[in-house]
């Protein structure tokens, strides 16, 4: 790669770096704020939430004047799959809003949030290999791309299952857990990172015997 290619992969990389920064502490300002709806939604009554059924999804919300008519009020709603709350569960389900928003709020959140972080700095610091060096081929490359593989792959197998079990044990006493649960794409997705990471250990290779021998 000539000098050229490099200086215009380092400004992209510098791009979208900065580009980066921005959705990752728009992220955490969104996590921050989502704490404090957690907190303020718990002091709330239960007539200020709602649970709508969908064609395939239910839509759990609350609003801001603490009453469940949403005229005039600013309502915060969720869209939760019935793969995770069954659509056959009785219309009592109603009383219990509050517990079902909260639940899978909080644990949707507390799940997602950290891991899409996780990646985000993995890929920043990737990135900034790329600007600080002349290759991105280097083995603590190889380890970002193993560990980001291993956070999707997580992500997909276990995200859907906690928020299940988290909805089962506080909202309806009914453990539901079906292949639906689990992100086959999420799956494909890691161990295509996986073996990108292969990737790269054989270009860090190929990159240390080349410098070994100038």
């Amino acid at each position: 790669m000539n000098t050229t290619n490099i200086a215009n992969s380092k400004k992209l990389s510098l791009k979208i770096i900065t580009v980066l920064n921005v959705i990752i502490w728009f992220n955490i300002l969104y996590f921050i704020a989502s704490i404090v709806l957690l907190v303020w939604a718990s002091f709330l009554p239960e007539q200020a939430f709602f649970a709508e059924k969908g064609v395939g999804h239910w839509s759990l919300g609350v609003n801001t004047k603490g009453n469940v008519s949403t005229n005039g009020n600013i309502s915060f709603s969720s869209l939760v799959p019935f793969a995770i709350l069954q659509p056959s569960f009785p219309s009592m389900f109603e009383l219990e809003a509050k517990a079902a928003y909260i639940t899978y709020f909080s644990t949707h959140t507390l799940t997602s949030m950290p891991a899409f972080l996780y990646g985000a700095i993995q890929i920043k610091k990737i990135l900034t290999s790329i600007t600080d060096d002349d290759t991105p081929f280097s083995h603590k490359n190889v380890q970002r791309f193993k560990h980001l593989a291993y956070v999707v792959i997580g992500y997909a197998l276990f995200s859907k299952v906690i928020i299940s079990i988290a909805i089962g044990i506080f909202v309806t006493n009914i453990f539901s857990i079906t292949l639906t649960t689990i992100s086959l794409s999420g799956i494909v997705g890691g161990f295509l990172l996986l073996i990108v990471a292969q990737i790269f250990q054989y270009g860090a290779y190929l990159q240390n015997e080349h410098d070994t021998t100038l």
